[in-house]
């Protein structure tokens, strides 16, 4: 019994050392958050606690940098992009049952590392009707959010090629993923997904969070513009490199 609770609390220590590092990431970028933390507390946890519990704590990692940024979102761009993704989340989901779960991971990959490797070489592409690329990188965003439950990539590389500056594109990135997280919660409410196991984990893991996201905000404010592009363009490459690794 002692030994289980010993390993127990070790689980829970490396847990909290990951989600500090991951907040830390997505304080300082604007994203990563659920990226770097979720495969790495599936092989701790079980996935149906480690999925809920990365909704729950993307909004808590999400509403802090937002406050702490004081930044005025463009909620009209940001609306554009969200409302095609939600409405076409559930066709995502169909889509899931219809085709192989590691084809479209590797898809995916495939389209972030050429797309990040492109703009790190300073390739980017010109946007005729703006409005009309928004909604389409929703509608591919909502797509990967029912099918594999990834919505960032097109996003943050939409974000990227219109070479926002850092607290825009922190504050813009942030906002989406705030609003698409308070909805994805609701939804395991309903379904009864959020139980007191996963209360307490979220509990416990809070302020390895809290401590992560205020060093990485404060490391992101005060970074180089151009390290910062640099630096999240690795972070794009190292995205498609974990969804290839994933297959």
């Amino acid at each position: 019994m002692h030994f289980e609770r010993k390993c127990e609390m070790m689980e829970i220590c490396i847990a909290i050392s990951i989600i500090f590092v991951s907040a830390c990431i997505h304080g300082i970028a604007g994203f990563g958050f659920s990226l770097f933390s979720a495969p790495l507390l599936c092989l701790i946890f079980p996935i149906k606690i480690v999925v809920p519990t990365m909704v729950v704590m993307s909004i808590f990692v999400n509403l802090f940098v937002f406050v702490r940024l004081k930044e005025k979102p463009d909620m009209k761009s940001i609306l554009t992009i969200l409302i095609p993704g939600v409405l076409v989340t559930p066709i995502g989901a169909y889509a899931l049952k219809m085709a192989d779960e590691r084809l479209l991971k590797a898809m995916v990959g495939i389209f972030v590392l050429v797309s990040a490797f492109a703009l790190l070489f300073g390739f980017k592409i010109k946007l005729k009707n703006k409005n009309l690329s928004y909604v389409l990188t929703g509608v591919l965003s909502g797509l990967l959010n029912g099918s594999i439950s990834v919505s960032g990539p097109p996003v943050i590389l939409l974000l990227r090629n219109e070479d926002k500056d850092k607290m825009e594109f922190r504050t813009s990135l942030t906002s989406y993923f705030l609003i698409l997280k308070m909805i994805t919660m609701m939804l395991f409410v309903f379904s009864g997904q959020l139980d007191w196991q996963i209360i307490k984990l979220i509990l416990f893991l809070i302020p390895g969070l809290f401590i992560g996201v205020i060093i990485g905000v404060k490391i992101g404010n005060n970074i180089n513009e151009a390290i910062f592009k640099k630096a999240t363009n690795i972070l794009l490459i190292a995205m498609g490199a974990i969804f290839l690794m994933k297959i």
